[in-house]
C-alpha cells in the first residue's frame, strides 16, 4: 500500500490548521481516510478526505458530499461512526471526521 493518496493532502499535512494527519488508514472509491490528531485537544480522529476524484467543475458532488457529512452528523446510532466535523479543504478536497475507533 502507497503512503501518499492520489490527491493534494499526504501524511504530515495540517487540514484547517487543526488535524495533522499521521497515518493512512484506507482507501476507497470515494478517497482516503487517515488517522489525525486534533491539534489542540490531542484527540484521536479518523479523517475521510475526497480527493481528486471530483473533478474542479463537479461543484453538485461537493455539494452532495457535505450534505451527507451534515445527515450523518446527527445520526447517533451504537453501529454508525458520528461526523463531528466537514468542510473543503484545499485545492477543494471534501473532508469528513470522526472519532477514531480503539482498534484502528
Amino acid at each position: 500500500m502507497e503512503n501518499q493518496p492520489r490527491g493534494t493532502i499526504t501524511t504530515g499535512a495540517l487540514l484547517d490548521g487543526r488535524y495533522e494527519l499521521r497515518r493512512v488508514l484506507g482507501r476507497g472509491s470515494e478517497g482516503t481516510v487517515f488517522e489525525a490528531v486534533h491539534r489542540f485537544t490531542g484527540q484521536r480522529h479518523a479523517v475521510k478526505v475526497a480527493t481528486s476524484q471530483i473533478p474542479s467543475d463537479a461543484d453538485w458532488k461537493r455539494v452532495r458530499l457535505l450534505r451527507e457529512a451534515r445527515a450523518l452528523g446527527q445520526v447517533r446510532h451504537p453501529n454508525i461512526v458520528s461526523i463531528t466535523d466537514a468542510g473543503v479543504a484545499e485545492g477543494s478536497d471534501v473532508t469528513c471526521t470522526a472519532p477514531t475507533l480503539p482498534f484502528a
